[in-house]
């Protein structure tokens, strides 16, 4: 071998050779006789040899140069490091169809290698299982490496383990709880990487070089999963019965092959079918041909039907039956099904508590004294008394009645009109009284507006409702001590409204009332009272009034004309359809099976689910409950004679509809006989 200048130079390169030969570099010999090109390269420079019959090798500078450095880089340790207590560590593993393999990582340079096969049993595993046995495979493997370590980052080309590993341990599956507490002793911080970029990982995992098993793992997970499946609480025919389902289910067979062969990486690769499962497939596992969500059986979808109505033995309401199906078992839209079960089972319906209470709605302040005016009846003693309360000033007039005809009502309210004025609207309850032909014409002769309150609903008539009970309160305490209530009644109307400056009798009248108090002449004289700044700090008093009232409140959803509703009967609820809206907005005019036609306050009316699309989910495999006919109740209206207890507010409209029914003061339609 001749050098660049021509010199001899073969011990030179005997020597080298010889380090080739040490470093178990072999050059074959049959390789040379001939032709020997492009062996070796180095930093891109080809050390190459011409070596033909009697000709001689030509040796370059660049030869000399690059084959100094192939001697450098085979005699320093470029790839595998030393290990460093002050570097972070990263555990690389992966798990193949039939081994395990594991990587100690610091600063991108392997430490340490692992790799061991699989046991038939734990080939049998799902691929998130094995994916997980890798990673406690890596840490036990290098607990001397990475124990103690603030956070041990570990690769893993399985996505579906960065969410296992951020749920808490009692929310994961069965089979991994136990690989979980394994993982206890470190602070993880596992993150995905494709496998594409993991080539030492994957290399061990599918050429594992050590037999062996993890014993105590492996028995750990067999003996918890065996204690879940034995203490569910279900006869052996219920868990024969549930497998047998699983297995003919298609949906719960293709998430049961998803789960032992892998889960996709996104939603877009799964079945359809699947799809509804997908935001839970993490913590869906098959524990003896029955598949669980955690701790929870997923139901097929022929004994779903089943289980809904076993959630609802004993008649409980939605929020409870939900609560209890989701403490054993679980299916997506679940909830869904079981509300809607116990929304068409008739028993609750027809027993079921009263909607949540409404935001307030006030009477608006009225412009001036005697213009809004509310009306009732009650009785003390045995005698009939006529209350009419002004909206603005709060002042009362009583008349003693001495029975409840409509007539001897007028004349009592002609009085007081005649001293007061007339009013623009009256307000009163639905009192056979108030609603007689009669006392129609009388508003009507005496020009102004009728105004009645939901039946049923004396709220609604609120501040005639509420001097009732004061008045009484009043003749009663003069009652028992023998005194005049009628002073009584003088010094109501002289004392200020609570929370106001003025009395009634100034808000109406503009002065005080003389009573038996020494007063002065000054005070008893007329005042002007600014109405409009009274009457912006009475709206002020009522929003705030109203904004602690509307706590805990809840506006009830608006209805239709022919919507399915149930009405509030003898503390029942029974089925009726919405005809239209009453003009107040609060109540609505409603029909029953019998054919009766009556007007309900929203507190006393129930939406009831569309039974559209209650039959369409009906005919899904989870609809949950199957509803037979639904026998409406008969409706009963009031009767007897009409008091403050049980009246409301009828619409003021005509009573006759369009095609010439008429409605009585209960509210009942008659139809007027055919006449030939």
């Amino acid at each position: 071998m001749v050098g660049g200048d021509g010199g001899d130079e073969d011990g030179d390169v005997n020597e080298d050779f010889g380090e080739l030969i040490l470093y178990n570099i072999n050059i074959d010999a049959a390789e040379c006789t001939e032709s020997w090109t492009e062996m070796i390269s180095v930093d891109g420079v080809d050390i190459n040899f011409k070596l033909d019959s009697g000709a001689a090798a030509t040796w370059l500078h660049t030869h000399d140069n690059a084959f100094k450095e192939l001697k450098s880089k085979i005699s320093s340790s470029p790839v595998l490091a030393y290990y460093s207590p002050h570097e972070a560590v990263c555990v690389s593993v992966d798990a193949s169809s039939r081994g395990l393999g594991a990587c100690l990582m610091q600063g991108g340079r392997p430490v340490a290698y692992a790799a061991r096969t699989l046991t038939p049993a734990e080939t049998r595993w799902a691929q998130i299982e094995k994916e997980l046995l890798a990673v406690v495979f890596g840490c036990t493997r290098f607990h001397q490496y990475i124990y103690g370590h603030s956070v041990i980052s570990v690769e893993s080309d399985h996505k579906p383990l960065e969410a296992i590993m951020r749920k808490p341990l009692n929310e994961t599956p069965a089979r991994l709880q136990r690989m979980l507490l394994k993982l206890q002793h470190y602070n993880i911080d596992l993150r995905y990487k494709p496998g594409k970029e993991m080539f030492i990982a994957d290399t061990l995992s599918r050429a594992p070089s050590e037999a062996g098993v993890d014993s105590d793992v492996c028995k750990d997970v067999v003996v918890h999963v065996n204690m879940l499946y034995n203490n569910v609480e279900a006869t052996p025919e219920m868990l024969g019965r549930i497998k047998e389902d699983t297995l003919r289910d298609p949906v719960l067979m293709a998430i049961c092959e998803y789960y032992h062969n892998g889960w996709p990486y996104n939603k877009r690769e799964v079945k359809d079918i699947v799809k509804p499962y997908w935001d839970v497939h993490d913590e869906l596992h098959d524990v003896n041909g029955i598949l669980f969500r955690n701790e929870r059986i997923v139901i097929p979808a022929s004994l779903r039907k089943e289980m809904v109505r076993r959630v609802h033995e004993g008649h409980l309401g939605v929020d409870k039956c939900q609560r209890r199906a989701r403490g054993v078992m679980w299916w997506p839209g679940m909830a869904r099904d079981v509300e809607r079960a116990v929304l068409a089972c008739e028993t609750c319906q027809r027993h079921r508590a009263a909607p949540a209470r409404e935001p307030l709605q006030p009477h608006d302040v009225p412009e001036r004294p005697w213009q809004v005016l509310a009306a009732d009846i009650f009785e003390f003693k045995g005698k009939l008394f006529l209350l009419v309360v002004d909206y603005f000033s709060k002042f009362v007039e009583i008349s003693c009645l001495n029975n409840l005809q409509s007539g001897t009502v007028i004349e009592s309210l002609k009085q007081m009109f005649s001293r007061h004025g007339i009013p623009e609207k009256l307000v009163t309850d639905n009192g056979t009284q108030f609603t007689s032909m009669e006392f129609k014409g009388f508003c009507k002769q005496w020009e102004f507006a009728h105004v009645t309150s939901s039946p049923l609903y004396p709220r609604s008539n609120g501040l005639a409702e509420r001097n009732v009970r004061t008045i009484k309160g009043l003749m009663i305490k003069a009652y028992e001590t023998g005194s005049d209530w009628y002073l009584g009644l003088l010094n109501f109307r002289n004392s200020p409204v609570t929370g106001e400056t003025y009395s009634p009798a100034q808000l109406l009248m503009s002065r005080s009332l003389k009573t038996r108090l020494p007063v002065t002449d000054a005070l008893l004289k007329p005042r002007t009272i600014d109405r409009r700044l009274f009457k912006d700090e009475r709206s002020a008093r009522i929003n705030n009034y109203k904004s602690n009232y509307d706590r805990g409140t809840r506006a009830l959803p608006q209805l239709n004309p022919n919507d399915t509703v149930r009405v509030k009967q003898n503390k029942e609820w029974v089925k009726s359809q919405i005809v239209n809206q009453a003009q107040d907005g609060r109540s609505y005019w409603l029909r029953t099976n019998d054919g009766g036609v009556y007007r309900r306050n929203r507190q006393h009316i129930l939406k009831v689910p569309d039974t559209t699309s209650e039959s369409a989910a009906r005919s899904q495999p989870n609809s949950g409950h199957t509803r037979g006919y639904l026998d409406w109740d008969q409706f009963q209206g009031p009767r007897g004679p009409a008091t403050s207890a049980a009246t409301t507010r009828p619409d003021p409209q005509p009573s006759t509809s369009a095609n010439g029914n008429y409605v009585t003061r209960s509210g009942r339609v008659v139809q007027p006989p055919q006449r030939y």
